[in-house]
């Protein structure tokens, strides 16, 4: 993700063998930097997504209402989302993450 032309943050799909999990996981790093900054787990159908510092501290979760889940059965898009985010977190950094989750393999130019 870039603001005013300079990358600020970098999110990746990590493999299931780096992940350990078979689970979708993503990586969300500052910039080009090596340092993870949350790692983004999700539900095998991707209707929860829990953000976990390196240490393993839940700071936010992502979660589809039942509204978007029906929506998503029957019309193939559903995209409403409650995002329960705990105090101290830049909740700036979270939504640029969902975002940038919801964009990986797709061109943004």
């Amino acid at each position: 993700m870039q603001r005013n032309g300079q990358k600020f943050l970098n999110v990746a799909k990590l493999g299931k063998l780096k992940s350990l999990s078979i689970r979708p996981t993503f990586g969300v790093f500052i910039a080009d930097g090596p340092e993870m900054l949350y790692k983004v787990t999700a539900d095998l159908f991707e209707r929860t997504m829990s953000f976990t510092t390196p240490s393993g501290d839940l700071v936010a979760v992502m979660a589809k209402t039942k509204n978007a889940l029906i929506k998503s059965a029957i019309f193939g898009n559903g995209t409403e989302s409650t995002i329960d985010i705990a105090p101290g977190v830049d909740v700036s950094v979270i939504l640029a993450s969902i975002f940038g989750i919801m964009n990986v393999g797709n061109s943004c130019k």
